[in-house]
This record gives C-alpha cells, structure tokens and sequence, in this order.
C-alpha cells in the first residue's frame, strides 16, 4: 500500500507539471500568432506602399506625355491617376493607424507628396494660361525646383520603406524566433510527458512483473516441453537457418536451411562457434546483445550483422535471438533464428547509390527540389529550393503552396497556373514553367519550375507531384543581350547607308538591308546567279553594259574572292544611275565551314560631284587666299612653310620659291634679331603641342623696316584629335601701337597734372584753415554762437575737401599700371593695417581674426590700401553697443585667389550691394557716419587692376561679407 500510494503522488506531481508547461505552451503560441497577424499587415503597408509610388511614377509620366504631346488622353489619365493616388493615400493613412510609430513618416510622405502633386497640376495649368512654348519655358525654368522636391519625395518614400521593411523583418525575426522556442518546447514537454508517464507506468507493473516472471517461466518450461516434438519439426523444416548455441556460443543443433545458407555440413558446423564464423566488424555488437540477453536485461534481441561462409564469403543475415531457460531459472541456450538478406542489402546499397547520384545531380546543378500534394496542399521544399530566393529553409518553414504563391511574381502566377491545369487534365504530361520569385534582397530572379504529376486519386485527379526548380536569371540575362544585339544589327544595318547582301551557301539571297532596297527600288528574290545582273540591273562602270555573271561582286564572293572597293553601276527602278564602290568576302566558321558570302556596297554617286565640286572650291579658295589682307601660311610640325599667301610675299618682297620648304625662322620676316626667331621657334613648338600661341611682334617688310603685327599660330587638328599643320597669321597693328604708346603718354601727364593740382587745390585751402583757426580763437571771445557755428562749418568743409582731393589723387593714381608686382606675404600686410587701426580696435574692444593667408604676387602699396580700405569699412559701419569681430579668409581656386571679409556689423540692403563700389556713393549721411564714397570705389579699381571682381553680400542688422578674387601670376 506505501508503494501505491507513492505512485499516485508520482502521477499527480507529473500530471500537474504537464498542465503548467501546456498553458505557458499556449501562452506563447498566442503571441507568435500576433506577431504573423503584425507582420502580415506591416507587410500590406509595405505593398501599399510601392503601389503608391508607382502610381505617382505613372502620374509624373502622363503629365511629361502631356507636356511633350499636349494628349488630351494623357491628361485624362493623369486625372484619373491623380484620384487613384488620393485613395491609395487614404488607405495608407488607414493602414498606417496600427503603427503610430510611423506617424512622422507618414507626414513627411504626405508633404512631399502634396508638394510634388502641386508643382505638378501648376505645370498642366500653365498649358491653359500661356502658349505651350511659354509654358515649356516656364517649366524648364522651374528644373533646381522639380529636382528638388522629386528628391524629397523619393527621400520621404525610401526612409518610410526602410523603417517598414526594418519592422517587418523585425516581427519575422521575433516570430520564427518563437517559433523555434515553441517547436522546442513542444519537444521538451512531449518527451517530460512520455517519461513521467512511463517512468509511472513501469513503477506500477515492476512488482507485477516480478511476481509473474516465475509464473511465465514455469508456463514456458512445461510448453517447451509440450511441444518439444512439434519444434523439433518445424526446426529442421524451417526455410530460414535456425541453430542452437550453448553459453560459450558453440552450435549444438543447426537445421538444414543454415547449412546450406553457410556451406557447411551439420557435422562440420557443431564443431563451430558463432564467434568464429561472425564477421571480425559484427562480432562485438552481437556478444553484447547475447550478453544482455543472458543477464535477463532483455527477452530478445534481432541485429543485421554478416556470417563467412565456408568458401570465404560474405553473408548478410538478420539475427533474432531469444534464451530457453530451466525451470530453477539457470540458462539452458539461445535459440537463433538466421534470415539471409544478402538480396535486400545489395538493393538498398543499389538504392543509396543511386540516392546520392541524384543528391549530386541535385547539389552539381543547384536545383531546388519541390514535392506537392496537390489535394491537400502540404508542400515539401529543400534547402536549395529557399537558397535560390535568398533565404534558409528555415527562415521561410513552415512552407504550403501559399509560400511558393507568395514569392511569385504576380504578373506569372496566371501563366503558371494555366500550365498547371493543362497537366492536371492530361493535356501534357509535364510542368514547365518560367516565372520571377522575389529575392530577399528585393530584386527578382527567374526561375525555371518543372514538374511531373506522379500519382492520381481513385477518381482521377491529381494527387503527389515533384518538380524541380532551378534558377536561369543569367540564361535570361544573356537572352535578354542576345535578342538586343540582333535587334541592335537590324537596326545598325537598316540605318547605314552602306548596302549590304547578304547569300547563303546554296547562293539564295538571306539578307537584303533598307540601303540595298533604295539603290534597286526592288525587294530581293531567290533566283538563279544567272539571273542577278538582269534582274538587278547591274551594270558596267562607264554604264555600256550588264555585267557578266562572273563579274557580279556577291557571285565572285561566293565563289571564294574577298576583294575592296569594285565599282559598278545600278539602275534604279525609277531609271537613275547610282555609281557604287563594293567590297565583298567569303564566309567561314571558325572550322572553315562555307556559309555563304557578304558584299557591302556604297553609293559613290555624290563623291563624283563632290570631286569636281572640290576642284571649284580650291580654285575659288586660292583667290582668296591670296588676295586677303591678313598674312596667312601653312607650316608643319617642323616649322618648314609649305605654302605663304600673295599678301604675306608681297610685304616682304618676296616669292614662293624664297620661302617654301624653308624653316619659318629662317624667312626673310623674322631676321630683324636672334630674339625675335628665338621666341617663334619657341612658339611654334606649342602650337604643335595644340596650343594656341598670340603675341606683338616686330617684322620685316621689303625694306627692312620692323612693323609690329598682331601674330598668332592656330593648331589644326586631325579626326584623331592630334595636331597635324599650323597656321601661321599676321595682322598689321603698327597704328595701333603708335596710339597705344601716344595714350601712355598722356596718362604720365595725366598723373602729373593730378599731382600739381592736388598740391595748388591743398595749399589755399590749408591757408583758409589756418586762418578761420586763427579767426576763431583771436575773435572768439566776441562772436556769438551762430558765428562760432559758421567757423565750425567752413573749418569742417574745408577739411572734407582736403580728404576728398588726398582720396581723389590716390584714386588716380592707382591707373599706373607699370608699377611693378612682387611676392608679398599677406600676413604681415595685415599686420600692418592692424597696426594702423590699433586704436580704434582698442577703443571698440574689436578683434580681426586670420591664419595662414597666402604670400601673393601683387603691387604691394595699392594692395596694402586694398586691405586697410576693407578693414576700415567693417570698423567704420558697426553696432555701437557690439565690439566688431573681423575675419579675413582665403581660398585658392584653379585661377584666382578668393579673399572674404567677414564682420557683424550694421549692414544694408541687398539691392545696393553694386552701387556701393561707384565714386561717391554714400548709404548714410555724414552725421551718421564720416566719410567721402571714395574708399570702396578704390578697392574695385585695385582688384580689377590685378585682373580680379569684387562684390558683397549681407543681411541689414546681421553683419556684411565683402568678397574679391586675385589672379594667380600664371593665369
């Protein structure tokens, strides 16, 4: 009774276990059943997504067909479209309320969208305001603007995509994730069941088998002593080997079925043991089975193990081995019954065999597997089968039909299905089928399904099919290039204007192009070689008579020729004569198979006029040539001059035969000094280089005058973009020299007269000043204050003046061009100017901040005025109540030096950011600010003087940026 009662406790423990892991089994199962229902809608999103953008994509291109057709079917369409988009809108929205954590994406979608889509209807509505050309400029004019919220969109679009795929990989991953804990835990809790409930189910029959297992012994004793004879019959009569063994394994009875199967006689095999006769690999398992079943651990025991036969050889046999037992219960001996299965092991090692060919077929060609009963729908994949679309097996199980419908292109599934049903009514006796699957990736792969129905219900319909699937994206691809390249030489062919032709080996005409037509006014037509010069009109050069067959160009082709440029003629249908140039050869294989024969055929009609019209045109050249004012040659790469013109001679007195084949240096012109032939063979080695060279030079007329001309060297340029001649041209500028030199002269007195008149303007008015000084304080103390005030004035006007006549001077004196540039180090030219302006600085708490500018090649002083003029401007318009802050940078460009001066002051308005740069153009009055217009009109005439723009740009109240550039010294 104690040992019942601990059974039962046992089984409650145990029953209780199993019902806790069964809820915590159910309670995850509920939530991996979410996290589908989640992933299918985030995956609805994602479709509703791309539909969305497609559609826009078909909205944009009905309105661009519009823009380009003006189609009233095309606006129709983007109408309809438009309102498709606006429900697709509304959908997502719908949709996008299961996932508030997308509500941002969703806006930012939205936006773009209704952005894009009001660009869009501004466009068409500028079709019905303005005339279609205004209306295309209009929006052509609006490109940075399409491009720009097109990018937006596409941004919008493709950051939504990305955070839904990122959630919908996330749900899978979660999904599968528990699905594997279920899986395993379904496995964990059905073995804990099955071995609680077979541990208690052993512990309640132990006792009962204890006590039984004497009974049975007894019972078996008196049976096998009953029926003694009756197994003593059916032993030796037996179809299978049966043997005794005693302990030590030595046979002690054997039937006839053993002795035949092993080759021994009776006699022969009781003075064996099985030990001798086991095979050495087999031995061990069988003696510890034996020995189990000796110990009572077991009641029988069957193993497949091999015997050796009397000849040496090897016998499959399956064992069944059992115990007799005495009735005290000692061992009495095993009897063995053999059963030979050589025949079946050699099927199944024939079966694996061919199992792991078709493994190896399966794994050499990458083939997915597929098996499917078509009635209940379960389907089985392989691992290649998921490998092919991207996936492990595992991240798509568990797979039905509906997995194989799901990664299908939706555009195949109805061609798919069609071949389906045309297999299932018997109509064909095989599956095949090309189709697109979805790649995790997201791109599409083709694939080529096959398949084979293998078995039929009783009443004839489908039941187990197999297939197989196999991945042929590259066949397609190289499908897709091959119809491409012959579309491509169609159409290459029918665009020349080369006739080709084209004959096989049996000589009929296969190919006849679009040219070819045009020069017969005939279609092509399989006749006899005979026939061709008739039919075709071909004709003699000098257009006397028809060419002979054996002069025909494709028929000597045919024949083995390969020949160049072979004229003849044809008359067109319509009579006109075409004069054609005709090239032809022979076609073989690379096994040097005859194919057949290709002329093409070029119509040289226009190149007989354009000879004698080139004729003409030389002649015509050659008078104007010779009769231009400008002096022109030709010279080659060398410098010899082929060819002067009559201009050219007769300047320097000269004849063709004293300059042609001469080195150009050599001539006549050029011998006014070494210098001068220097420089030109110089230039002339650049020209050859594909430069064009320019420059004033003094030369020789016939008297041996210099006469300076405005002389340059032109290369000329082959097809190949190499350069194959040069020419030489000269113009006469000595009137422009002279004047050139007579107005250097004036502004030397021009500067010299500004210089006077500065210093006799400045001297009466330093006079004036020191006299109203003296005014002022002699007179002072009986003046009142109206004429105190009108002293002040006078001395502050007369002090302006003096300003304005140093501004003025300085000013022009800036036009000296000749004053000489040298290397200067910027950074010590500002240190300077900060030196000049220490007190204001100090004064304002201002600070100007620069590092590491360039050393520029420049004319130092009116630089120096650049900088300090600049500097003096950020310092002069600040904030009263900020201390300014200056920054002066540099930037190198690839022909100029780009400086920026930066500070925070007042500012102004942007529309008189040119103004300010004109003489004396003032933004403020003077009693806001000194000053006389001059400064900023002097710093564009010093940046332009070095061959650079200046200009500015601010914000009012937000600080000014000014901004000049300086040409680098090789530009």
């Amino acid at each position: 009774m104690p040992e019942s009662s601990s059974n039962k406790s046992f089984l409650m423990v145990s029953l209780l276990i199993i019902l806790i892991s069964s809820i915590f089994f159910t309670i995850n199962f509920s939530s991996q059943d979410k996290l589908a229902t989640y992933s299918f809608q985030t995956e609805l999103e994602i479709n509703s997504l791309n539909s969305l953008f497609k559609t826009h994509y078909d909205l944009v291109l009905e309105k661009r067909k519009f823009q380009s057709l003006l189609s009233p079917a095309s606006r129709s369409n983007y109408i309809r479209l438009k309102s498709e988009l606006a429900n697709e809108l509304d959908s997502l929205r719908m949709g996008m309320k299961q996932f508030p954590q997308f509500e941002a994406n969703y806006t930012n979608l939205f936006l773009a969208l209704e952005s894009r889509l009001e660009q869009l209807d501004r466009h068409l509505a500028y079709f019905d305001q303005f005339s279609v050309e205004v209306a295309q400029q209009k929006i052509q004019a609006e490109t940075d603007e399409i491009q720009s919220r097109s990018a937006v969109l596409e941004l919008a679009y493709q950051q939504m995509l990305k955070d839904l795929l990122a959630e919908r990989d996330q749900f899978t991953r979660d999904y599968f994730a528990k699905a594997r804990f279920n899986y395993i835990g379904f496995i964990v809790l059905f073995v804990i069941s099955l071995v609680l409930l077979v541990a208690n189910y052993f512990l309640g029959q132990k006792q009962q088998k204890l006590s039984l297992e004497k009974q049975q012994q007894r019972i078996q004793f008196e049976l096998a002593q009953k029926d003694t004879q009756d197994f003593q019959t059916s032993f030796d009569n037996a179809a299978i080997g049966m043997g005794l063994v005693d302990d030590s394994g030595r046979w002690i009875r054997v039937n006839s079925s053993l002795c035949k199967m092993l080759g021994y006689t009776p006699e022969e095999l009781i003075n064996l043991t099985f030990q001798e006769i086991t095979h050495p690999e087999d031995l061990f398992a069988d003696l510890e089975q034996a020995k189990r079943l000796r110990n009572r651990e077991i009641e029988s025991y069957t193993i497949e193990k091999r015997y050796i036969t009397k000849s040496g050889e090897i016998v499959w046999i399956n064992l069944n081995g059992t115990a007799v037992w005495e009735e005290d219960g000692h061992f009495r001996y095993f009897i063995a019954q053999i059963e030979n299965i050589t025949p079946r092991k050699k099927y199944f090692a024939d079966l694996k065999v061919q199992k792991e060919r078709f493994e190896y077929v399966i794994e050499g060609t990458q083939a997915g597997t597929w098996e499917w009963n078509v009635q209940t729908g379960e389907t089985v994949f392989n691992e290649t089968w998921a490998n092919i679309i991207g996936y492990q097996l595992e991240e798509i199980s568990p797979v039905s039909i509906d997995t194989w419908m799901k990664y299908a292109h939706p555009d195949d599934l109805e061609q798919s299905n069609q071949k389906l049903q045309a297999c299932f009514s018997k109509a064909s006796d095989y599956y095949e089928c090309e189709c697109r699957m979805r790649h995790k990736d997201g791109h599409w792969v083709w694939v080529l399904d096959r398949g084979k129905v293998m078995t039929w219900t009783a009443d004839g319909k489908p039941e187990k099919m197999y297939g197989t699937h196999t991945e042929i994206s590259k066949f397609k691809e190289l499908e897709y290039e091959l119809s491409a390249k012959n579309a491509f030489t169609e159409a290459v062919l029918d665009t020349i204007d080369v006739g080709i032709v084209v004959a096989n080996a049996d000589g009929q005409l296969n190919r006849f192009n679009k040219a070819t037509l045009e020069f017969h006014g005939l279609e092509s037509k399989n006749i006899s070689p005979d026939e061709w010069p008739e039919y075709y009109q071909l004709l003699t050069p000098d257009l006397s008579a028809h060419l002979s067959k054996e002069d025909v160009p494709l028929y000597r082709a045919w024949k083995g020729e390969k020949f160049e440029n072979r004229e003849f003629a044809i008359r067109h249908s319509s009579g006109d004569i075409r004069h054609i140039s005709c090239s032809g050869s022979p076609i073989y294989t690379e096994n040097h198979e005859f194919l057949g024969a290709v002329v093409a055929m070029k119509d040289i009609s226009a190149e007989k006029i354009y000879k004698q019209t080139l004729l003409e045109s030389e002649r015509k050249f050659k008078g104007i040539f010779n009769s231009t004012f400008q002096f022109i040659g030709f010279l080659d790469l060398e410098g010899n001059l082929l060819e002067a013109n009559q201009t050219a001679l007769d300047f320097g007195g000269l004849r063709q035969e004293d300059v042609v084949g001469k080195k150009f240096w050599d001539c006549h012109w050029w011998q006014v000094s070494p210098q001068t032939q220097k420089q030109l063979q110089d230039a002339i080695q650049m020209a050859a280089k594909g430069e064009f060279v320019q420059y004033e030079v003094a030369v020789w007329d016939r008297d041996k005058r210099p006469v300076t001309i405005l002389f340059n060297l032109k290369p000329i340029f082959n097809e190949e973009g190499k350069v194959f001649a040069i020419i030489p041209e000269g113009r006469l500028i000595q009137d422009i020299v002279d004047a050139r030199e007579a107005l250097k002269d004036k502004n030397v007195e021009l500067q010299r007269f500004a210089s006077v008149a500065s210093h006799d303007l400045k001297e009466p008015l330093r006079m004036v000043i020191n006299f109203l000084q003296l005014l002022h304080r002699k007179y002072d103390p009986i003046l009142d204050d109206k004429g105190r005030q009108y002293i002040q004035f006078a001395v502050d006007a007369s002090q302006r003046m003096n300003t304005l006549i140093s501004e003025l001077l300085e000013y022009s004196q800036l036009g000296n061009l000749d004053t000489p540039k040298e290397w200067v180090d910027t950074n010590s030219i500002v240190q300077t100017v900060l030196d000049y302006y220490s007190t204001s600085l100090e004064e304002s708490g201002g600070r100007v901040f620069f590092s590491s500018l360039p050393n520029l090649w420049v004319r130092k002083v009116p630089f120096e005025l650049l900088i300090r003029n600049l500097l003096g401007n950020s310092l002069k318009y600040r904030k009263p109540e900020i201390p300014p802050q200056i920054t002066l940078s540099a930037m190198e460009l690839e022909n100029h030096w780009e400086f920026a001066v930066r500070d925070n002051g007042i500012g102004f308005e942007p529309e008189h950011a040119k103004s300010i740069f004109q003489m004396f153009k003032r933004l403020h009055t003077r009693q806001e600010f000194a000053g006389t217009g001059m400064g900023l009109a002097t710093c564009q005439r010093i940046v332009e003087q070095h061959d650079g723009e200046i200009w500015a740009e601010s914000i009012p109240g937000q600080g000014s940026v000014f901004r000049f550039t300086l040409a680098k010294p090789d530009s």
